[in-house]
């Protein structure tokens, strides 16, 4: 929310990076409509991870099932898996 009613002007790198973004969905949607594999592959992918987490809490909690780490609310560091200068040595 800009507080004064006026937006700060664009610099000229963040105009540059947003017309990156345009272009790179303008070509990426280009390839999706022109070539019928990458359509495909485009449809398979979308239909998985919406099949795998539609019932579940998201996709990072099916990783986290597939690698045996258990995902928690808060990941606070244990003092064991903290590293400093001397136990890196």
């Amino acid at each position: 929310m800009i507080s004064n009613g006026q937006d700060d002007n664009w610099s000229p790198v963040a105009c540059l990076v947003l017309a990156y973004w345009i272009v790179f969905l303008l070509f990426s949607l280009f390839l999706v409509w022109r070539y019928w594999f990458i359509r495909i592959y485009v449809v398979a992918m979308t239909t998985f991870f919406a099949y795998r987490c539609g019932g579940s809490d998201g996709l990072s909690v099916w990783v986290a099932d597939l690698a045996g780490v258990p995902l928690t609310a808060d990941p606070a560091p244990t003092p064991a898996s903290s590293q400093t200068s001397e136990s890196a040595n």
